[in-house]
């Protein structure tokens, strides 16, 4: 098995403070192009943090991803054992933050594992969550943010990782500051991943998943825009990925978002950049 070698890759995360503009009949009328960007975007800023947090699976507060896998070693004293064999670890300490994370280790039969073995772990199934209020000066409120994932890939000599599971989101702001200003958005979102695999090493390939799907079921109520759409990224290795917006495909440059661009293309089989 190789030796661990996580490195985090730093997504934008795009606060979008709505989804799509609409009136009583917008259910049932398509999409815009700049809808769909909008909602596109957001889907997109879920996956960059699931997609982050699979790169560098490490505990909020810990500061080293790594970490994670040192749990069971003596390394971290902060982190009790439950009665089903897990590690608790509380953290806080990100503003008004704080929350939980579970680890437990499998061999390759299923039994858990006293800690992580580079040789005979087999699975690692992390589940966490976070929660609190926000301020950040145009506008208050709280989120939530749980995630139930098991990383597969770690018995024997290691060429990817493979991640499975679920997220779930849900954000209310108030906006104290532009053409928002004085209104309430409450957002929620649920995604699934299936076998999200990264390569390793990563560098001789690049930061991009090299398959998987990741589906999202978002709505959004309150402010100028609201609805409810299902998003569907599916990544194959190369710098784009498709995503699909209640049916209409169209691309993402996943380079472009770690640069900070939205990196989305038109609407239309096959895409463009």
């Amino acid at each position: 098995m190789s030796r661990l070698s996580f490195k985090a890759v730093v997504f934008p995360l795009i606060a979008i403070g709505a989804f799509t503009a609409c009136d009583e009949d917008s259910a049932t009328e398509p999409l815009t192009d700049a809808e769909a960007v909008i909602v596109a975007d957001q889907a997109m800023s879920d996956a960059d943090q699931d997609v982050g947090h699979a790169r560098a699976p490490g505990i909020p507060g810990l500061r080293v991803p790594r970490r994670i896998f040192q749990i069971g070693t003596g390394d971290i004293p902060d982190c009790p054992r439950d009665e089903s064999g897990a590690y608790v670890c509380s953290h806080e300490g990100f503003g008004n933050l704080e929350g939980t994370t579970r680890i437990t280790f499998f061999d390759e039969s299923g039994t858990v594992q006293d800690a992580y073995d580079e040789e005979l772990t087999a699975s690692v199934h992390i589940e966490s969550d976070m929660e609190g209020t926000l301020d950040r000066g145009r506008f208050t409120g709280s989120m939530s943010r749980s995630r139930d994932l098991v990383v597969t890939g770690l018995l024997g000599e290691e060429t990817a990782r493979v991640w499975n599971g679920t997220t779930q989101g849900a954000s209310t702001r108030t906006h104290t500051a532009g053409e928002l200003a004085g209104e309430e958005i409450s957002t929620t979102s649920t995604s699934t991943i299936e076998d999200l695999t990264l390569p390793l090493p990563e560098n001789e390939t690049g930061p991009f998943p090299l398959s998987g799907v990741i589906t999202t079921e978002m709505s959004a109520t309150g402010g100028p825009r609201a609805g409810d759409h299902s998003v569907v990224i599916v990544f194959d290795g190369t710098q784009f990925a498709t995503i699909t917006v209640d049916g209409e495909e169209m691309t993402v440059d996943l380079l472009a978002r770690r640069d900070g661009h939205h990196g989305l293309g038109p609407r239309h089989t096959g895409g463009g950049n």
